[in-house]
């Protein structure tokens, strides 16, 4: 009984063997029939109602590594249906796959894995379009991050959720802005704000600087997108006031501050509630129906602020203070100099008429002994003593030369 039981055991052990033998066997086939040059097929569908796709449209099917430094491209053109062909495409281990499509001034990719390039590939493009319109914004967030008492300075992250509800791809046009007339997404920025980073999933486009905020220029395809924004800007006092355009509108507005003791407050016409945000108690004011350019006004109020010495002294610290301080300072003394000139010139036009022409010699003579007295008692200054003596002598010296004794 033992004895068949262990060569039971054994067969089944060799069973499994030639099985895995033979698993593997099949399985280095198909690799290496996978790794053989491959024909890669697909689709491009027009998701624009009534449109349908042109042929001779290029496409391009990309190949690279995991380090992304080895891309080697196929190129092919739709027919007269959208059905594209690449011949004889090489498949490797770790490689990675993506199938791009431009079409009327919109990039349009799709990363494959390897086991997606079997199977027909589809990708979809979109009409162009300069109607605003087509954006609408979901929810809009302003989050109060830092308050900074000393720099008298707000960190502020704004989340926008919003969403392209048509069938044609939005694609800014930035040749025939006229006023009112945009046809890119634009946003509000408090006055003085700074170091502005923005974050988005939209592709291409840049930032322009506008007004009282920037503008995006990033196309737009039909779906859900996101734009996030950090900037650092200034308040004064306790309070912070600034004006939100909501120039896209948006159907929930919604202002974030950490909860705590003393913290600042939020007033005008938004409901206040409380949340609770990965562990982080906030406060939460909110506005609803915000429809295109229904702008509002934000007001914090209650802000941290340093005491009188702490301020006068951060102040001082400031180089901006000193660029406004020295030209004001340079007046006051070229004011002081001037005033102190004409001072001057007044005292010695009376101290001439003083010792005018009408004094005798023992006047003169009484007039030095008294300006001596003076300047021993402290009464005069060394350089008024000297300057006034040496007018009086001079005098004398004159009248002596002169014979001009009365």
């Amino acid at each position: 009984m033992h004895c068949n039981s262990g060569i039971k055991r054994t067969l089944t052990f060799f069973a499994v063997g030639l099985l895995c033998l033979v698993l593997i066997g099949i399985f280095t086939v198909a690799r290496a029939y996978a790794q053989s040059p491959t024909a890669i097929t697909g689709i491009v569908v027009n998701g624009t109602n009534d449109y349908v796709v042109d042929a001779g449209l290029p496409v391009v099917l990309y190949s690279f590594n995991n380090m992304g430094q080895d891309v080697t491209t196929y190129d092919s053109l739709t027919d007269e249906v959208g059905r594209f062909v690449f011949d004889d495409v090489s498949l490797d281990n770790g490689v990675g796959y993506a199938l791009g499509v431009d079409y009327g001034g919109m990039s349009y990719s799709v990363l494959l894995a390897e086991e997606d390039l079997f199977e027909p590939i589809s990708i979809t493009i979109y009409e162009p379009t300069q109607d605003l319109s087509v954006i609408s914004v979901s929810t809009h967030t302003l989050i109060i991050a830092d308050i900074n008492e000393k720099d008298q300075m707000i960190e502020a992250v704004e989340f926008v959720s919003l969403s392209n509800t048509s069938d044609f791809s939005l694609i800014p046009d930035l040749d025939t802005v006229s006023q009112g007339l945009f046809s890119f997404m634009r946003f509000s920025l408090p006055e003085g704000a700074a170091d502005l980073d923005l974050q988005s999933d939209l592709v291409g486009g840049q930032i322009i600087p506008m007004g009282t905020g920037f503008a995006l220029t990033s196309p737009i395809a039909p779906g859900s997108h996101s734009v996030t924004y950090s900037y650092r800007f200034p308040y004064r006092g306790d309070t912070a006031t600034f004006k939100q355009n909501l120039m896209q509108g948006a159907e929930l507005y919604q202002v974030l501050i950490p909860k705590h003791e003393n913290s600042p407050k939020v007033i005008g016409p938004m409901e206040e509630s409380e949340i609770n945000i990965e562990g982080i108690d906030y406060t939460i004011w909110e506005a609803r129906s915000r429809s295109p350019k229904q702008g509002l006004s934000v007001e914090v109020v209650d802000l941290p602020q340093m005491g009188i010495a702490s301020s006068l002294w951060n102040r001082l610290l400031q180089p901006k203070f000193w660029y406004r301080a020295m030209p004001v300072c340079v007046g006051i003394v070229l004011l002081f100099v001037l005033l102190y000139s004409i001072y001057i010139g007044i005292r010695s036009k009376i101290m001439g008429n003083s010792i005018g022409s009408g004094d005798t010699r023992d006047q003169i003579i009484e007039k030095i002994a008294l300006l001596d007295e003076n300047a021993m008692t402290g009464q005069l200054s060394k350089r008024e003593y000297d300057r006034e003596r040496l007018i009086l002598k001079n005098r004398l010296l004159l009248m002596m030369d002169s014979g001009e004794f009365k």
